[in-house]
């Protein structure tokens, strides 16, 4: 399937001059150095649409990193995620390396390498789910602000503000990098 191009035909069209007739079912958007903000799914109703191709460009500043967490997940699960997903391309490039295939149920949270993230929603035309809501951060590559960041030497990690108490509904995202090997220690 190709990517929704309605946000191209319309960026294109505003350009031009020419009028736009933008269709009930448009969704996606352009995220340029803004530090935070919400990604939601278009619903009717209690679930999300059917036959939709969204697309999403969130771009941080040169020194930093993404973090995603989905305050509200239900999309349609299946096996290998093939029929409604959300997929994360981490990267420069619309084409980037896919990071994977969401679905289900299990809570979402990513911390990108780059500071450009690409996300598409695609949903079948049979059956439909709840939905999502992201809240997306950009967070110092180097961590010195923020408790999401990548680990690449020995560091303890402690939680915000210790030794005093952590603020409350903190999401922390740490990547542990040990030369090819790559794991992540999430706290919530």
């Amino acid at each position: 399937m190709f990517p929704n191009i309605w946000p191209l035909w319309l960026m294109a069209t505003l350009r031009t001059g020419m009028s736009a007739t933008v269709p009930e079912e448009f969704c996606g958007g352009i995220f340029e150095a803004e530090s935070s903000g919400d990604i939601r799914v278009p619903t009717h109703g209690s679930n999300y649409s059917p036959n939709l191709n969204c697309r999403w460009e969130i771009q941080a500043g040169p020194d930093q990193m993404v973090a995603l967490v989905s305050t509200e997940w239900a999309v349609e699960e299946s096996p290998g995620c093939t029929w409604d997903y959300l997929e994360i391309r981490d990267g420069w490039e619309n084409s980037s390396a896919s990071v994977g295939k969401f679905c289900g149920y299990k809570p979402l949270r990513f911390l990108s390498e780059s500071n450009k993230v690409y996300l598409y929603f695609v949903s079948d035309g049979f059956f439909q789910d709840n939905g999502f809501r992201l809240t997306f951060k950009t967070v110092p590559k180097d961590g010195a602000v923020s408790c999401d960041k990548v680990i690449t030497r020995d560091e303890v990690i402690t939680s915000p503000g210790h030794p005093s108490r952590y603020p409350p509904n903190q999401v922390c995202l740490y990547r542990v990098q040990v030369g090819s090997l790559k794991c992540t220690i999430q706290l919530v």
